[in-house]
C-alpha cells in the first residue's frame, strides 16, 4: 500500500484544503451564533452543523472523479475531524473564538478531559486515516486493512461517547444527532469490507519468521495486557478483591465519573470485545499456520485499543481531572500498565504483516525459490 510515483493525489490535496476551511467557517459560525437569541442557539447550530455536512459532500462530489459514495463521505469526515481538532485546542486553551459557543450548549460533554481526548484523537489519528483511506480509494488500491482499523476505532469511539452522554449528567442536545452519522456509517463500511471488499495479500502459511524472541517478547505483552483488561473491567463493575484493588491505585481516572462514566464505559467496552481478541492472538503467535480471521481480529483490536487507551491515559493525566483521581506521570506502574496494553496489539499487528502479509517482493521470491 506504499505510495508510488504513479500515484494520484489530487483527491487528498482537495481534502486536505476542504479540511482547512474548517478554520475560518468554524470561527465565522460561532462569531456570528452568539449574536441570536439564546433560545435559538442550540437549534440553529445544529442546523448549521447538517448544512456543513450536507454541503461539504456536494461540494467534493463536485471535485471529485470517481463515483464511489464512500469516498466522498471520508472527505467530509476529514473536513469534520479538523473541526474536532479545533475542539480539541480550544478545550486546552490554545486558540478561543471558534467553538465556545458550540461547547458551551451544542455538546457540553466535550468539555471534559475524556471529551477533549477523543476529538483530539479524531483530529489526527482518525485524520490521516481518512487520508489514507481517501488516496487508496483513488488509486485502486485495498483500503480494507485500514477501513477495518478505523472502523473498529471509530465504532469504540461512539460507544463509550453515546453511551456516556445517555447515563450521564448532560442531557442529549439536538447537537449529539450529529453524531449519527458517525455511528451509522462505519457500520456500513464495516459490512461492506467483510462482505465485498476481498485482500488477497494474506498468506496463511508465514513467508518469513519473525524470530522466536520476538514472538516471545509480543507474548508476553499479550499476557500482559490480558490481565490489564481484566482488572481493569472488573474494577469498573465493582470488583472489591485485593488484586484488583491494587492496579486500582495506579489507575484512579477509572473513578472518574463527571460529567459521566466514561473510562467505565470504555473498560467493559474493552472486556467483552478486547479481551477475547487476545487471547485469541496469544493462541496464534506461535502458530505456523494462521488464518485470515487472525489478520481481521489483529486489525479490530489494534484500532479499538490505540483509541481507547489513548483516551485513557489523557484522561489520567489531564489537569482538569480532579486531583484525587489524576495519575502521577512520575507513577511506572501507570505507563507500563497502559503503554503496554496500548503498544502489545500494534506489536502483534505488524508482527503478522511482516510474517504473513504477501506483498510483491515476497511473493517474487518465493516464486523464485520454486
Amino acid at each position: 500500500m506504499a505510495a508510488t510515483s504513479g500515484d494520484d493525489f489530487f483527491d487528498v490535496i482537495i481534502s486536505v484544503v476542504i479540511s482547512l476551511l474548517a478554520w475560518p467557517v468554524t470561527y465565522f459560525v460561532d462569531q456570528t451564533v452568539i449574536n441570536l437569541d439564546e433560545d435559538k442557539h442550540t437549534l440553529v447550530l445544529m442546523s448549521i452543523g447538517f448544512v456543513i455536512l450536507v454541503g461539504t459532500g456536494v461540494v467534493v462530489k463536485y471535485f471529485n472523479k470517481q463515483k464511489d459514495w464512500m469516498k466522498y463521505v471520508f472527505i467530509v469526515f476529514a473536513f469534520t475531524a479538523v473541526i474536532d481538532l479545533i475542539i480539541g485546542l480550544e478545550l486546552k486553551g490554545w486558540i478561543s473564538g471558534f467553538m465556545s459557543l458550540y461547547l458551551s450548549i451544542g455538546e457540553p460533554y466535550l468539555s471534559s478531559p475524556w471529551g477533549c481526548a477523543i476529538v483530539i484523537f479524531d483530529g489526527t489519528f482518525f485524520y490521516v486515516m481518512y487520508l489514507m483511506l481517501i488516496h487508496n480509494m483513488s488509486n485502486n488500491k485495498s483500503w480494507r486493512s485500514v477501513g477495518i482499523y478505523w472502523v473498529s476505532g471509530i465504532v469504540n469511539s461512539m460507544i463509550v461517547l453515546l453511551f456516556g452522554v445517555a447515563s450521564g449528567k448532560h442531557s442529549p442536545t439536538f447537537c449529539t444527532f450529529l453524531n449519527v452519522p458517525y455511528a451509522v456509517f462505519p457500520v456500513v463500511v464495516g459490512i461492506r469490507l467483510f462482505s465485498k471488499e476481498k485482500d488477497i495479500s494474506w498468506n496463511v502459511d508465514r513467508l518469513r519468521s519473525n524470530g522466536v524472541l520476538a514472538d516471545i517478547a509480543v507474548s508476553i505483552g499479550l499476557v500482559y495486557s490480558i490481565w490489564v483488561v481484566f482488572a481493569k473491567g472488573m474494577l469498573s463493575i465493582g470488583s472489591q478483591f485485593r488484586i484488583f484493588q491494587d492496579l486500582l491505585s495506579h489507575e484512579r481516572a477509572l473513578l472518574d465519573v463527571n460529567p459521566a462514566p466514561f473510562a467505565i464505559i470504555q473498560s467493559v467496552v474493552s472486556l467483552l470485545y478486547a479481551l477475547p481478541i487476545l487471547i485469541v492472538s496469544l493462541v496464534y503467535i506461535f502458530r505456523q499456520r494462521k488464518p485470515q480471521f487472525v489478520w481481521d481480529l489483529a486489525l479490530i483490536n489494534g484500532g479499538l485499543l490505540l483509541q481507547a487507551q489513548f483516551s485513557f491515559i489523557l484522561t489520567a493525566l489531564d489537569s482538569e481531572t480532579s486531583a484525587t483521581l489524576r495519575s502521577d506521570p512520575l507513577d511506572l506502574m501507570f505507563w507500563l500498565n497502559n503503554l503496554i496494553l496500548l503498544l502489545a496489539p500494534q506489536a502483534f499487528l505488524w508482527s503478522l504483516y511482516k510474517s504473513n502479509v504477501r506483498n510483491v517482493a515476497s511473493s517474487k521470491q518465493v516464486k523464485k525459490n520454486k
